[in-house]
């Protein structure tokens, strides 16, 4: 890993970092926020975006910068959406949306971020960086970093937020695929209900 400026120090794809998070509040299935009500959960995108601009150098040249930002966070764009009022009229309204980049959702798994793990790998020597989160709380930032291919170590005090760690990073990744067989008492309850 060289020493030079992280990406973060200079420019931050903001505008498209909030535009993901806000339409990922309404994200219902597949999204972690599912699995359990956590008080201060971190939208995804946004931290996709803070774990990206920091574990990325400054390429240094304002137009590889630019692409850089673009290449994270798309481009804002425009969109006519209509929607009935309360009295049942058409209304017409121009709402801002993403095109291209990888923060909105649906895209973690996109081939551009098969190219940032690559260049995060490239910085760091072909080692995956170590991200730390002491009070990973719901687990946003240290499931990005997972995303990303960085090596994670994430906890909390919290015995709940603690237990949502677990459920989000450590249990899905050891147990994926495996099949268990329910034990017999297991079978046997509806037997006893009745």
């Amino acid at each position: 890993m060289q020493d030079k400026p992280r990406l973060i120090e200079v420019a931050f794809p903001l505008r498209q970092a909030s535009l993901a998070s806000v339409h990922e509040k309404n994200v219902r299935h597949g999204h972690i926020s599912t699995l359990h009500i956590w008080p201060a959960r971190r939208p995804l995108a946004a931290c996709r975006a803070a774990l990206l601009a920091t574990l990325l150098p400054d390429p240094g040249d304002p137009e590889k910068r630019k692409a850089l930002l673009e290449k994270i966070g798309g481009s804002v764009v425009k969109e006519q959406v209509e929607k009935k009022d309360a009295d049942g009229k058409i209304i017409s309204e121009e709402k801002e949306g993403l095109e291209g980049g990888v923060l909105a959702w649906g895209r973690e798994n996109d081939p551009p971020m098969d190219e940032f793990r690559a260049m995060i790998r490239g910085f760091y020597g072909d080692k995956a960086p170590k991200v730390m989160d002491p009070f990973a709380g719901g687990g946003a930032i240290p499931l990005e970093a997972m995303r990303l291919g960085c090596d994670v170590t994430a906890s909390d005090l919290n015995p709940v937020a603690w237990f949502i760690l677990k459920c989000t990073l450590d249990y899905p990744r050891r147990f994926a695929g495996k099949q268990w067989h329910l034990p017999a008492f297991v079978k046997e309850w509806p037997d006893f209900v009745e």
